[in-house]
């Protein structure tokens, strides 16, 4: 990312950089001292937010006090951009799938960008964006953990099992996934595999608010269903 454009996106904001990317055990007191350079923990108060890295891991340690300072690239995209998001996640398939729908709607002659853990850093072509741009976004666990906005069209392939180094645990890592519905609304879309019985266990245990789509390789007459019928998309 460079810095200077999101400076010059948030013109008021005071910014400050961080690199270090270590683990800091149970410490937090060490570890927030290393991400704000020598401040104290009671200066973390002062702070408006903390922009983080995906790679950093709050496994084991209580972050109750702080959580709601957490921010990241992709959260502070999807504040401004919501409306024009295209989010992609899923344990296996991501890459493939954000490629291919990137790779569609630019065949149709729209303005678009891949962008995520795929494409380009979520703010090197920002001032390029418009209304009328859509923006595919590969999203991985990491960088769903911390978001409070979800995209306009969230799709999660499947739900199996991964990066327990970073999660804890398997309820946690899908969890992070499955941010890409939680903070949808009635006028968004999810799209989700009927096929994986995991993914259709997750929302038959939690409810969302936005329209949801199935997409299965088995025929079906649900209106709501997306499925393939003599290799056409139905």
């Amino acid at each position: 990312m460079k810095g200077c454009k999101l400076e010059r996106s948030f013109p008021t904001t005071n910014i400050l950089w961080f690199k270090d990317n270590r683990y800091a055990g149970s410490n937090i007191d060490w570890w927030l001292q290393i991400i704000i350079h020598g401040f104290s923990k009671s200066s973390f108060a002062s702070f408006l937010t903390a922009s983080l890295t995906p790679g950093i891991s709050f496994k084991d340690i209580n972050i109750d006090n702080i959580k709601d300072k957490i921010t990241s690239q992709l959260q502070l995209l999807l504040e401004v951009f919501k409306g024009n998001a295209i989010g992609i996640t899923g344990t296996k398939g991501k890459s493939t799938t954000s490629t291919l729908i990137h790779k569609i709607i630019k065949d149709q002659g729209y303005d678009t960008y891949l962008l995520g853990n795929i494409g380009n850093p979520m703010f090197d072509d920002i001032e390029k964006f418009n209304s009328d741009t859509y923006l595919v976004i590969e999203m991985s666990s990491l960088q769903l953990e911390f978001v409070n906005t979800s995209p306009h069209i969230g799709i999660v392939l499947n739900l199996l099992e991964d990066h327990l180094d970073h999660a804890g645990s398997v309820y946690h890592y899908h969890e992070c996934k499955m941010n890409m519905f939680k903070y949808q609304e009635s006028n968004d879309y999810s799209i989700y595999s009927l096929d994986d019985i995991h993914t259709v266990n997750w929302l038959n245990t939690n409810k969302y608010s936005s329209n949801m789509y199935k997409v299965t390789l088995n025929n079906n007459v649900d209106n709501n269903i997306i499925y393939l019928e003599n290799d056409n998309v139905i």
